[in-house]
C-alpha cells in the first residue's frame, strides 16, 4: 500500500521498562505500513533508554528515538511533534498498546469523512485479563458543531480528553501544542483546544486502545501529589471555554472541579500535608464552586450525596476508593 499518507505515532518514555516493549511491539505489528514511530525518552533512570535504542537498532526505517532531560509528558510530546515528518500524527502511552489495526482504522475514519481529528474507543486493561468494555454496543458518529465536540470530550466515555485514542491532522500543530506547565490533566486541555480549532470529527467506539490500569498510575496512588493540583488548573482553565462555546455543559464542568478539590484535599489530608497556602486554596476553590453545584438540578440526588459525604470526611472516603479500585486492579 504505497500510496498511504504517512502517520508519525508519538511516544513518550518515563520509567516503563515493564510495559515498553509491548507497546512497541504494538505499534511494529500494525496493519498499517507507513507508520514513523517517534519515542522520546523523557529522562528515564529505568532501563527503558536502552529498550529504546534496542528498538531503534532492530528497527531502523521504522523508529526513531530522542533522548532529552525529563520535562514532563507534554514537554515529550512536543519534541516528538517537532521531530514528526507524517501527515498525520498520533499518540500512545509508553504503558499501553494498540490492536493491530488501530491506524488503520483511524485513517480510512480520517479519510472517509475527511475529518481534522478521528477517535477509537478505548479498553481499560486491568492486567489481569479484565477490561471494561462498552456497555450498549458500539457507536458511530460525526459532527462539525463545537459545542457537540465539547459535550464529547468531557463526557463521552469512549471520547473524553484523551489523546492517545485520536489520529490528528498535522496542519492542527501550526497553532497547537501541549502544555507543558500542566503536569496531569494535559490531554483534557489540548482536546478541548483542538476543538475549537478543527472543522470536523469523527469517532467510531471499537476499543482499539489498551489503557493500562496499574497501581503506581496517578488513579491508583491515594497520596498527595503537586501534579494533582495541575488536574485542578486544567479544568479552571477550560471554564471559560465552556461558558462560552458550551454554556449547557457548565454545570458538568463545575461538578467537576468541585470533586477534585474535594479529592485533591483529601490526598492532602492523608499526607499530612502542612502548607497553608495549598490548605487554602482547596478549601477556597470548594466554597467557590458547593452551592453552585448543589442547586444544580442536572446533578443527580446521588452524586450530591457523594460530594456532600466526600466534603465530611474527604481523606477516610477517598482511602475506601483507592483500596477498592487497588482491589479490583489486582
Amino acid at each position: 500500500m504505497s500510496t498511504q499518507e504517512l502517520i508519525s505515532v508519538i511516544v513518550p518514555v518515563y520509567n516503563t521498562s515493564l510495559y515498553l516493549r509491548k507497546c512497541l511491539d504494538s505499534l511494529i505489528g500494525q496493519s498499517y505500513n507507513n507508520l514513523e514511530i517517534i519515542v522520546v525518552n523523557d529522562g528515564s533512570t529505568d532501563t527503558s533508554p536502552s529498550i529504546c535504542d534496542e528498538y531503534a537498532e532492530k528497527y531502523p526505517k521504522q523508529i526513531k528515538v530522542y533522548h532529552t532531560k525529563n520535562g514532563g509528558l507534554s514537554a515529550a510530546r512536543n519534541v516528538g511533534i517537532r521531530n514528526a515528518n507524517g501527515h498525520y500524527i498520533g499518540f500512545v502511552d509508553s504503558d499501553d498498546w494498540c490492536a493491530p489495526n488501530m491506524f488503520e482504522c483511524l485513517y480510512l475514519l480520517t479519510t472517509r469523512e475527511n475529518a481534522d481529528v478521528s477517535s477509537c474507543g478505548i479498553v481499560e486493561d486491568f492486567g489481569n485479563g479484565d477490561v471494561n468494555k462498552p456497555e450498549h454496543g458500539y457507536s458511530y458518529w460525526i459532527s462539525d458543531s463545537v459545542e457537540t465536540l465539547l459535550k464529547n470530550v468531557l463526557t463521552n466515555k469512549n471520547v473524553y480528553g484523551y489523546a492517545c485514542n485520536k489520529l490528528f491532522r498535522r496542519d492542527i500543530f501550526k497553532t497547537l501544542s501541549f502544555d507543558e506547565s500542566l503536569l496531569s490533566c494535559e490531554d483534557l486541555d489540548f482536546c478541548v483546544n483542538v476543538a475549537l480549532n478543527i472543522k470536523k470529527a469523527a469517532h467510531c467506539s471499537i476499543p482499539l486502545y489498551h489503557y493500562r490500569q496499574h497501581n503506581n498510575s496517578m488513579t491508583g496512588i491515594s497520596d498527595y501529589s503537586p501534579r494533582k493540583l495541575s488536574v485542578i488548573q486544567a479544568y479552571e482553565n477550560i471554564l471559560p471555554i465552556y461558558e462560552k462555546h458550551a454554556p449547557s455543559l457548565i454545570g458538568e464542568v463545575r461538578k467537576n472541579l468541585l470533586k477534585i478539590y474535594i479529592n485533591v484535599l483529601g490526598r492532602a489530608k492523608n499526607s499530612n500535608v502542612c502548607d497553608t497556602n495549598i490548605l487554602n486554596m482547596l478549601n477556597k476553590g470548594i466554597c467557590q464552586y458547593w452551592s453552585l453545584v448543589l442547586k444544580d438540578r442536572n446533578v443527580p440526588i446521588t452524586e450530591k450525596i457523594n460530594i456532600i459525604l466526600s466534603r465530611l470526611c474527604p481523606g477516610t472516603l477517598l482511602s475506601i476508593k483507592q483500596h477498592v479500585l487497588k482491589l479490583k486492579r489486582k
